[in-house]
């Protein structure tokens, strides 16, 4: 038994090393903003990430995720240790977390949408919509589109703005 929880946490570690600094940081951010919440009484801990995609954009970095995390024998309070083992039967949940990262400052984190449910709870397809939409929201989050005829209607804006900045030829008053 000891045996297969040494491989097992080894695996763990393994995956965890495998990621991307952004993507481990949106692990860790799904864990924190999962345990913000004042419903949450018992510490989580990832338990494997099933799926992760990152996506460079021009304004920033989008990471998406689905996790499975599971709960601890630790209560949820300040100072609780990090290595608290899991429960003999714990509670699991499947997390949805999508993340956008500052491209100029990956530190910074500018949205992000995470959802958690219990695991064997059915997923309702209009629930899963509805978060597949914020996702796409907080990938879009700080892009800014623009169509061909808005550009150009811009740059003749942006020209007259400076013809019109230009001084005036003084005009003498003659009386």
């Amino acid at each position: 038994m000891k045996a297969l929880l040494t491989l097992g946490l080894g695996l763990l570690a393994l995956a965890a090393a495998s990621r991307s600094p952004l993507q481990q940081r949106a692990v860790d951010l799904t864990l924190e903003e999962f345990h913000r919440q004042s419903h949450v009484k018992w510490m989580y801990k990832e338990q494997a990430v099933d799926e992760v995609t990152e996506t460079k954009q021009h304004t920033g970095t989008f990471v998406r995720l689905q996790l499975s995390i599971s709960q601890t024998q630790c209560s949820n309070r300040p100072g609780s240790r990090p290595d608290c083992p899991f429960k003999r039967r714990p509670r699991k949940l499947r997390c949805l977390a999508c993340v956008k990262f500052n491209f100029d400052s990956p530190a910074t984190v500018l949205d992000r949408h995470v959802y958690c449910q219990p695991e064997r709870q059915p997923v309702v397809q209009e629930t899963e919509a509805r978060h597949e939409e914020k996702c796409r929201a907080v990938q879009q989050a700080y892009v800014v589109h623009h169509r061909p005829s808005e550009i150009s209607t811009l740059a003749l804006v942006i020209q007259d703005m400076t013809f019109s900045l230009e001084p005036k030829p003084a005009e003498h008053n003659q009386h």
